[in-house]
């Protein structure tokens, strides 16, 4: 999704929009949206990205084979 072309124009996204309440988000255009709405003033911020979690570590075999 980084490097996607198509970048999905929703209210979760946008530069106007900020976290309000738990599936909500506080439009200073148009005041409390759905995450997944959008609008023509919609100014795509990168900042505004959840990234996918990490992959889980796995546990070592052999404690010792780090030691130096």
């Amino acid at each position: 999704m980084l490097f996607d072309k198509e970048i999905p124009r929703i209210c979760a996204f946008c530069l106007y929009g900020q976290d309000y309440g738990e599936h909500s988000i506080l439009c200073s255009k148009k005041g409390p949206v759905d995450p997944e709405d959008h609008c023509a003033r919609f100014v795509y911020d990168p900042l505004r990205r959840k990234p996918a979690k990490g992959a889980a570590m796995k546990p070592v075999k052999d404690v010792d084979a780090f030691k130096l």
